[in-house]
């Protein structure tokens, strides 16, 4: 077998848990089957098996019991060319500029030109149990797994006695010819100057948006009881928007409303976009410097953690789908047979008795095993 890779253009379409490399499915496809066979693909979560099956000229059944990953698996066997991608998210942002790009404006403290923020670092505020001192996550004295206090060094909890959150930097590009383009500041910046600008601007647009309300709809059931959302409880976060910052919130809300407003070859891959971008615009977006990262099968709330404005970041994916979507062409994807559902393994009734060449079997993985497993 190949060593597998996760920065294949196809792998990268969109984000999916325990995703299986490209390159292990095409040997197993290839190796197994003939061009025109049937591949059947019972748990088909993103459509990885489909794809790859598409691209070598089989015929292919996926099913899978999300509604979710049915949408994905179907969008991603029927994306436009790259071209149309890129024309629809040039309309869809020309549509929603106006009314969000105030949510992510600033000035420059270089020339006090305008400026448009990146993304804002925001850690959680803590206080320690022994001397009462009260800090942001981001001065914890860390060692290995043991984090400490800053000021009396008693070790902390594992989780912490939390009184807040607070913004501790900003990145943003400046509009009005600085070079270079981009900077960054923060809270105690030793540049006095980008420390009053980080006050006075980057703060300030935070507790402005704070205020504001959306008339767009937005997703607010509740959480349900589970394993993988003992956390967000932990952390008082009940409902699915809660799981979002409030400038995020307003920006996504919008964005999909707007993206229901586009004709229907431009609405689906749009939303497709939308929903590849979206966790790594929740609370769950670690900082790390350069990027964010995120665990995508558990609801962990890093402490220090990135909210990226999500006309950078669906921008980035639009690009990524559209050279996706170049390779799937250039591959010869023309499937017209395949073939995606929601559905349960369970019951295959609609398939005829030796109709099916493969099955890629990728069962979802079990979190936990009674002693007898």
């Amino acid at each position: 077998m190949p060593t597998g890779s996760r920065h294949t253009q196809t792998y990268r379409l969109h984000a999916y848990p325990a995703k299986k490399p490209h390159e292990i499915l095409r040997e197993c496809i290839e190796t197994l089957t003939d061009p025109g066979d049937l591949v059947l693909g019972p748990f088909c979560g993103s459509g990885g098996t489909l794809l790859v099956a598409a691209m070598l000229g089989r015929r292919a059944i996926g099913i899978d019991r999300s509604p979710a990953a049915v949408f994905i698996s179907q969008s991603s066997l029927r994306l436009p060319p790259a071209k149309d991608i890129l024309t629809a998210w040039s309309t869809l942002r020309a549509m929603v500029q106006p009314h969000l790009r105030p949510l992510y404006a600033t000035r420059c403290h270089r020339c006090n030109g305008q400026a448009l923020i990146r993304y804002t670092v925001i850690a959680d505020r803590l206080r320690c149990g022994g001397c009462k001192a009260e800090f942001s996550a981001e001065q914890v004295h860390k060692t290995g797994r043991d984090k400490r206090c800053p000021q009396c060094s008693i070790r902390l909890p594992r989780r912490p006695n939390r009184i807040g959150t607070c913004a501790i930097e900003t990145a943003a590009d400046c509009e009005d010819g600085c070079r270079p383009r981009s900077f960054m500041r923060h809270h105690d910046d030793q540049n006095a100057l980008a420390a009053a600008y980080f006050e006075s601007h980057d703060l300030a647009k935070l507790r402005e948006v704070e205020r504001m309300t959306t008339s767009a709809w937005h997703p607010t059931d509740r959480f349900p009881q589970g394993l993988k959302t003992t956390e967000l409880f932990a952390r008082g976060i009940q409902n699915i928007d809660e799981i979002f910052t409030r400038h995020n919130l307003i920006t996504l809300a919008n964005l999909r409303q707007a993206i229901d407003q586009l004709p229907t070859p431009q609405w689906e891959p749009m939303l497709y976009c939308l929903t590849g971008a979206m966790t790594s615009l929740t609370l769950k977006a670690q900082h790390v410097e350069r990027t964010g990262r995120y665990l995508p099968r558990m609801y962990y709330i890093p402490p220090v953690r990135k909210e990226w404005n999500p006309l950078f970041s669906i921008g980035r994916i639009v690009s990524q789908v559209a050279k996706g979507a170049e390779e799937l062409r250039a591959s010869g994807d023309s499937c017209p047979e395949a073939w995606v559902g929601i559905g349960s393994a369970t019951d295959l009734r609609m398939l005829a008795d030796s109709t099916v060449d493969l099955v890629f079997l990728d069962p979802p993985i079990q979190t936990r095993f009674n002693s007898q497993s």
